[in-house]
């Protein structure tokens, strides 16, 4: 059983933010008019976040159909090694970009966005990340559709996107 913490049906928070790699600028306004998946991880959970990201890839293979945005809480990395941290993410960003199928734009397959100050997880109310992945979903009008945080997200996320793709 997941755990949803923020309420389906209510505005998604007003965001913008920088994607590492592509510098691609991710934005409540820049996602309008997108079926979106902002995915919430730690280093702890990036591994389940990859598997959230498969599982909707397998059944939506297109950027055009589901934008996904993997969200990186990195509030607890002291500011001493941000650098280090940043590095470390544009390199998952290149390996992950090499992976995607020739003619695949990465800067619509690969978004990774840091949240340094943990203020997107705020925004969405997620906690604990660091003990398990969290998703929002996020329809084409800007409103939550659905959000959750528990066993088998994956499942989870492709049967929230069910009704929305199209």
């Amino acid at each position: 059983m997941g755990t949803e913490f923020v309420r389906a049906g209510q505005p998604a928070p007003k965001f913008k933010m920088k994607a590492i790699g592509s510098g691609r600028e991710i934005s409540a306004e820049a996602l309008a008019g997108h079926v979106s998946v902002l995915i919430f991880v730690n280093q702890d959970t990036q591994r389940d976040g990859r598997g959230i990201i498969k599982a909707i890839r397998e059944e939506y293979p297109s950027a055009a159909e589901v934008v996904i945005a993997s969200v990186v809480d990195l509030s607890p990395v002291p500011v001493i090694l941000k650098g280090m941290a940043e590095n470390v993410l544009k390199d998952s960003y290149q390996k992950s970009a090499a992976r995607l199928a020739e003619g695949s734009d990465p800067a619509a397959y690969v978004i990774i966005l840091p949240d340094w100050k943990g203020e997107l997880l705020k925004a969405f109310g997620v906690k604990a990340v660091n003990k398990q992945p969290a998703f929002v979903v996020i329809d084409r009008t800007g409103q939550i559709a659905g959000a959750y945080q528990g066993d088998d997200p994956g499942a989870a996320a492709v049967t929230l996107l069910a009704d929305l793709v199209v």
